[in-house]
């Protein structure tokens, strides 16, 4: 993998059967089905990668490489894929489309049933069991919680393995919306 050169890691995505909406105790109501597999970076692009492909590190909140980058655009990011995507490789890098976003942060597939929390995390750093939840308190950075974002996989991944899903910064998927 070209961007494992930089350091990013990746976490694989089974394909499977899932649903979307709901939490707060109501089950989800549209359903999803991932029909290929994919691979997902494990965390958000941070601020040294970021430099590495672009020269610059635009973020306000500077200080620590291992911080995710942020105040970038969604076209920001269009030309960041298109430079790590011209290094060359046998994979091509995007942005995941919301629905898949979704599924990713659920943890791959799940039952209606379990679609009805806001949150997933697994167990533990060591126990990827899944561990849905409607508290998020303590479990991710979010809001004016630290004031500042914190270091990639402070906090419990979800269960792929996948960290800051919930909170730190915003994340953007394959629609400009």
């Amino acid at each position: 993998l070209i961007a494992a050169a930089l350091g990013m890691k990746f976490a694989w995505v089974p394909p499977g059967a899932s649903w979307l909406g709901g939490g707060g105790g109501k089950h989800g109501t549209t359903p999803f089905t991932l029909e290929q597999g994919l691979w997902c970076g494990i965390y958000p692009v941070t601020q040294a990668e970021w430099q590495q492909v672009m020269g610059n590190n635009p973020s306000h909140f500077k200080g620590n490489s291992r911080y995710p980058v942020e105040s970038v655009s969604w076209n920001d990011v269009q030309k960041f894929l298109e430079k790590l995507n011209a290094r060359g490789g046998d994979y091509t890098y995007r942005l995941p489309a919301e629905q898949e976003w979704e599924y990713i942060c659920r943890g791959g597939p799940i039952a209606q049933h379990q679609s009805k929390y806001h949150y997933y995390f697994a167990k533990s750093k060591t126990d990827l069991t899944p561990n849905p939840s409607d508290d998020l308190a303590n479990k991710a950075n979010f809001g004016n919680q630290l004031q500042k974002p914190s270091a990639v996989g402070s906090y419990v991944s979800n269960p792929l393995g996948i960290y800051d899903m919930h909170g730190n910064v915003w994340e953007w998927t394959s629609s400009s919306d």
